[in-house]
Parts: C-alpha cells; structure tokens; sequence
C-alpha cells in the first residue's frame, strides 16, 4: 500500500512539475525594430548627436584627438543629450522646437570644431 502511494505521489510530482516548468518558461521578448526612416522626435540633433559619438569614439582610437579630448567632448555630449532629453520630456508631443534645436545644435557646433565634423545635416 506504501508502496502504490509513493508511486502516485512521484508520478503527481513529476506531472505536476512538468507542467510548471513549461508554463515558466522564458518568453522571447519582441523588441519592435527602429528603422532609420521612421520617425525621430529629436530630428537632426539625434542624428548630430550619434554622429559626434561616433567620432569621438574612431577619432581618439586613431589618434586624431587626445584622450583629454575626448574625454571632454564625451562630457559636453551628456550634457546634451540630457538637455535634449529634458526638453522631450517637457513637451506635450514629444517634439523638439525649433528654438530648442537650435540651443542644441548651438552646442553641438562647439565639438564640430574640434571633431571635424563633415556631414551635411538633415
């Protein structure tokens, strides 16, 4: 009788073990895919501003710019975004205005003097 009892009781363990372990298992997450032609609130500053990282990053490791440099112009880059990212936040729509670009772009244009930056803008 002990014996048919642990049967069952391993048996219902097993089963119920079984059907936890695949209603627990990880769901692939989605992430939508960012296409460069959709829309971007933040317009050509986004676009200048992943430019300038980029630069920083190819220019220091070539040698063009010192690590002093880079290392201030990856500063004068936080600021901006977070700027930007305040800014964002704040409107209603989600959408820079064109005095916002402006301020920002205005910063922007200080690191293009010593990156070099020669892309034509959007």
């Amino acid at each position: 009788m002990k014996r048919i009892l642990f049967i069952a009781a391993s048996i219902l363990l097993v089963s119920y073990t079984a059907s936890v372990g695949a209603a627990t298992q990880p769901t692939q997450v989605v992430k939508p895919s960012i296409t460069p032609m959709g829309p971007n609130p933040s317009g050509e500053v986004g676009i200048r501003l992943m430019n300038q990282w980029r630069l920083v990053a190819v220019d220091s490791k070539s040698g063009k710019i010192t690590q002093a440099q880079a290392t201030s112009i990856r500063a004068s880059l936080k600021s901006i975004h977070k700027q930007q990212a305040t800014f964002l936040r704040a409107s209603a729509n989600h959408q820079l205005t064109t005095a916002q670009q402006a301020q920002l772009n205005s910063l922007l244009d200080q690191n293009t003097q010593v990156l070099g930056e020669t892309f034509a803008s959007n």
